[in-house]
This record gives C-alpha cells, sequence and structure tokens, in this order.
C-alpha cells in the first residue's frame, strides 16, 4: 500500500514537473513568435513608416487622398533635431537610453521598488525602445493595454535593437510618440504647441514637450498650464542632473514663461474633395469605428483621379458662370456624380461648389426637382407602351383639368412647334408635349419605369411628375440613366472596392457587379432612348 502510494506521488511530481517544462517552452515559443502572430522581420522594422493616416486609392491604384488627415509630420533626426531636444528627451523618458540593449533593467527594479513602496504603480519602465514597439508593431496586434502587450513589447524592443541604430530608434520614436491633442510626433507637437518647427525651439520649449509624453492629457499647457509649466521645470531640472544642462542656467531657464501658440495647428489635405468624404463615411460604416482607428487602411476605390479632378473643376466652373451671368449674391450650388453604366462603378462624385470637410454632400443627400432630366422616363415609359421616336405628338398650349385647379404647363419662351415627333420633342424640352405624352401612356407607368430603373425616391402620381417636379438625388438620377446606355439593365452604384491593412491583408471586399442584372428594361426600348438623348446632344 505504502508503495502505491510512493509511485502516485511520484506520479503526479513527474506530471507537475511536465506541465511547468511545458508551460516554460511554450510561453518561450509564445515570446519567439510575439504571440504566436509571427514577429515582424528586420526587413519590415527597417522600412517602417509612421501612419500618415491611411490611402484612398482610385480605379487605378493612384493616392487619390488620405482616410484621415493625421496630425503628424515626419522629420529627420540629424536634419530636423537640434541635440538639446533629444537630450531633454533621453534625459526624462530613458537616460540609459545609449546604454542598454532594449530593457532598462536597473530601471525595471529601480520602478519595481519604487511601486513596491508606494503600493501602487508610481513610476514605469518603459524605455524609449520599448514606447517605438508599443507605437509601431505591438498596437496593430494588441491596441488594449494588457500585461500581454507588455511582454510582446519587450520582445519587440529585443528585435528593433537589433535591427536598427540608436539613432535610428530615435528618429523613430520622435515620430510615431502621442503628444496629446490628437497629435503624434515631435514635429507636430511643436507647430501645435509653439507655432514653430523644431528646429526653432528653445531649451524650455524642449522640455516642454519632453514633459508630455508621461501623461499628454494631464499636462496639455493649453488646459492645466499650472502642471504643464512645473513637469516642464522636472525635465529641465533631469537634464542638469544628466549633465546636458549647467546647473547655473537652470533658475533663469525655470523662471521663462509658457508662451503657447494661439490656434492649434491642423494640417490640410489639398486633395479632399466631397467624394474621399463619401469614401470616408462607407468606410467607417463598414469597419464601424474601431478598426479604422489602430490599422493603417489602404481603400481601393471605383474612382478615376483624372474624371474627379475634371467633375470638380466643372462644377466650380460652372457654378459660378451662373452665378455671374444672374447677378446673384448668394453662392450658387451644384453638383456631378458620374457612373459607368456598365457596372454602376462611380467614376467621379462632386458634392458642391466649396469644399469643407464633413459638410453636405449633395451628390448623394440633395433632394432636388430634377425637372427637364425627368422627361427620359415619360418617353421611355412611352416605348414600352408602343410608341417609337418616330410617333407624333401636338405641342400646342395645353390645359390640365386638377379637381377644381387647371394646370396650364407652358413650353419655354411660349415657343410651340405644333405637330412633332418624340424625338423632336425631347430634343426641344417641349412641355406641352410632353404633358401629352405622358397623359398617352398613364403617370403611374412612368413611375413604374423610373422606379424599375433606380430611382427609389418617392413619386406622386400627379400630372406635373412628368415635368419633374419629384424630388430626387443625383445619385439616385444617374443610376436610374444607366440603364437607357447598358441595354436595359438596372445597376447597384459602388463607390468602394476593398478595404485591407498598410500589409495588403484583406479587411473587407466587395461583391462584384452582377453578372446577370436584373432586366429593367426592352434593349429596343433602351437603344431608342439613348438615341433620342444623343439627338439632343447633337441638335
Amino acid at each position: 500500500m505504502l508503495l502505491k502510494a510512493k509511485a502516485r506521488r511520484r506520479e503526479i511530481l513527474l506530471g507537475l514537473f511536465a506541465i511547468c517544462i511545458l508551460t516554460v517552452y511554450f510561453t518561450d515559443v509564445w515570446l519567439i513568435t510575439c504571440g504566436f502572430d509571427g514577429c515582424p522581420t528586420p526587413r519590415a522594422i527597417q522600412t517602417f513608416q509612421p501612419d500618415q493616416g491611411g490611402r484612398i486609392l482610385d480605379r487605378y491604384n493612384r493616392l487619390m487622398g488620405r482616410l484621415e488627415v493625421v496630425r503628424r509630420l515626419n522629420i529627420d533626426l540629424k536634419r530636423d533635431v537640434p541635440e538639446f531636444v533629444q537630450q531633454a528627451f533621453i534625459a526624462t523618458e530613458d537616460r540609459r537610453f545609449y546604454q542598454h540593449g532594449g530593457l532598462d533593467w536597473r530601471g525595471f527594479f529601480r520602478a519595481l521598488a519604487t511601486n513596491l513602496r508606494a503600493g501602487r504603480t508610481r513610476e514605469g519602465f518603459s524605455t524609449i525602445t520599448m514606447q517605438v514597439a508599443r507605437n509601431t508593431f505591438a498596437v496593430r496586434r494588441y491596441p488594449a493595454r494588457s500585461l500581454r502587450q507588455k511582454f510582446i513589447e519587450l520582445r519587440l524592443s529585443r528585435l528593433i535593437e537589433h535591427s536598427l541604430t540608436k539613432q535610428q530608434i530615435l528618429e523613430l520614436y520622435f515620430n510615431v510618440i502621442y503628444m496629446g491633442n490628437g497629435v503624434y510626433g515631435v514635429e507636430a507637437a511643436s507647430r501645435d504647441l509653439f507655432g514653430k518647427n523644431t528646429r526653432q525651439l528653445t531649451l524650455p520649449e524642449a522640455a516642454m514637450l519632453a514633459a508630455l509624453p508621461k501623461a499628454p492629457s494631464v499636462y496639455t499647457p493649453r488646459r492645466h498650464p499650472e502642471r504643464a509649466l512645473a513637469r516642464r521645470n522636472l525635465v529641465l531640472s533631469l537634464m542638469v542632473k544628466e549633465g546636458y544642462v549647467s546647473a547655473s542656467r537652470l533658475p533663469g531657464l525655470q523662471a521663462q514663461p509658457l508662451r503657447i501658440a494661439r490656434d492649434e495647428w491642423r494640417p490640410k489635405d489639398p486633395n479632399d474633395s466631397y467624394a474621399l468624404d463619401a469614401v470616408r463615411q462607407l468606410v467607417d460604416s463598414i469597419i464601424q469605428g474601431g478598426t479604422a482607428d489602430i490599422i493603417d487602411l489602404t481603400v481601393r476605390t471605383t474612382l478615376d483621379r483624372n474624371a474627379q479632378l475634371a467633375a470638380d473643376r466643372a462644377i466650380r466652373r460652372q457654378a459660378s458662370a451662373i452665378q455671374s451671368e444672374a447677378g446673384r449674391r448668394a453662392l450658387v450650388q451644384g453638383a456631378m456624380v458620374g457612373i459607368d453604366p456598365r457596372n454602376g462603378d462611380i467614376r467621379a462624385l462632386s458634392g458642391g461648389r466649396q469644399y469643407e470637410r464633413g459638410t453636405f454632400n449633395r451628390a448623394l443627400l440633395a433632394h432636388r426637382q430634377p425637372g427637364s432630366a425627368f422627361k427620359p422616363f415619360v418617353y421611355a415609359a412611352a416605348m414600352a407602351a408602343g410608341y417609337t421616336p418616330s410617333s407624333e405628338v401636338d405641342d400646342d398650349p395645353i390645359d390640365v383639368i386638377q379637381g377644381r385647379n387647371v394646370w396650364s404647363p407652358a413650353n419655354y419662351n411660349d415657343d410651340y412647334s405644333g405637330r412633332i415627333t418624340f424625338r423632336k420633342a425631347l430634343i426641344k424640352s417641349a412641355n406641352a408635349a410632353t404633358v401629352r405624352v405622358s397623359q398617352a401612356v398613364g403617370i403611374p407607368r412612368i413611375i413604374d419605369v423610373a422606379h424599375r430603373n433606380g430611382i427609389v425616391s418617392q413619386l406622386p402620381n400627379v400630372p406635373s411628375m412628368a415635368l419633374g417636379t419629384a424630388e430626387v438625388t443625383p445619385i439616385e438620377l444617374v443610376t436610374a440613366y444607366a440603364p437607357f446606355a447598358n441595354g436595359g439593365f438596372r445597376v447597384r452604384p459602388r463607390l468602394v472596392r476593398s478595404i485591407s491593412t498598410s500589409d495588403d491583408v484583406p479587411i473587407w471586399i466587395s461583391s462584384e457587379p452582377d453578372k446577370n442584372p436584373p432586366q429593367v428594361m426592352d434593349p429596343r426600348d433602351a437603344y431608342q432612348v439613348t438615341s433620342m438623348l444623343q439627338s439632343v446632344v447633337d441638335y
């Protein structure tokens, strides 16, 4: 019995020992592989570029703009960062930066002792290299702060130290560190707080910047000037302690007041447009907020950069000409949408004359009366009813009885042509003739044609609807025109083709246009309407 008990204990001990060995082994493997996700290669570390806000590409993969305008300006350490600026950060954030290999063991045990004495976390031990790891590769894998992320930071720090020189690590640090108020990097912070570039900083200003990484929201000088001043003066004291500044200069430096720029620095993207705003809103709805905040996304769109530039120019030029011609003081606006009628891919989208981020996008949201642009649906309904472009209609003054009221639609300049063909009626945009055609085919039939083609707004069953009095959006109208040009098939507008990470790993891929789209018009009717519209242009 005793022998069995001993054997049982030995089995348990051996089992526990095996579990310990396996735990150590898998922990080691976990660290070596950066949490089984795979560590970045030396090449990936050496070629890393800080997030510039994501890329929005056109159909030919040409850059159209940024997904977000990031408040960051990347700089060159040797050219742009004075030595005293470097010293301010090293004295504050990692005084043994040039001596350790990524983890400062002295700093670690010092912080551990301080925190144990205090009974809470009072001092951190993150080195500059660890902060670089956190703000480059670790945040992409583990956005939430955790012990797991800290271990990955340690592993990444070693890899970074083996892949980059100290100067390269410091340069990367100055470009990725978060400085508060939505600002990343020392150069952007310098412009935001002091209205100058890093090369123009004074020593107290450099100390103020070095004071921020510890707790940017706590020490921001715009909101908490007293805290910021105290923290800045502490940084100056640390610089004296490390031998970067002589003790005799300290009182004078600490006596200098904070001089903060009145206006915040906010970069502008010269290529920004209503089209890019529409892309951003669509990406937000797909990603639902979270992922877009942590990944440098690449968004491939259906847009054509050249067509987009031409559309924006055309809206500005034409709206300006109309305003000048009419002598109006109020700003004349406009919108334009261009799609590929074969598949619904949007090639250009202009939502107004003067773009500002987040403003009303008329191309997508403005419900306006299309007027004569609605008439092709009247004639499309007529073609479906058996008429042809050569069919004739009277273009004479007309009165339409509406209950107790009489509606008398008139032609432009009261110019009437008598008996004319349907083609001629569309060429001249003859209101009287078009109303007679609508009476012949019926308003419900016209509404049905418009809805099947792609109009989604409500269309009232009233006689004036034939002249485009019902409000629709530009994107609806253009989509509904596509069946005229493609043989009678309804298309689905598409703006974004795919969303991927900066490493080109797909996050979301749009479904391809329908290979068998719904046939909403007889191809012969579509051809005849297109022929009539060509005559309008050729007239």
